[in-house]
């Protein structure tokens, strides 16, 4: 049973630093300042 845990563990874990990653890469690549450089109205 303890092994179970450990594996569920590691895996929402890693799920979780991926999910993270994501929303970090995303919300900085979807910049309103960024894009108002580039296509300013």
């Amino acid at each position: 049973m303890s092994y179970f845990l450990i594996i569920t563990g590691g895996f929402l874990l890693t799920l979780a630093m991926l999910g993270g990653a994501f929303v970090y890469f995303l919300s900085h690549g979807l910049k309103s300042r960024d894009a108002s450089k580039i296509d300013p109205k």
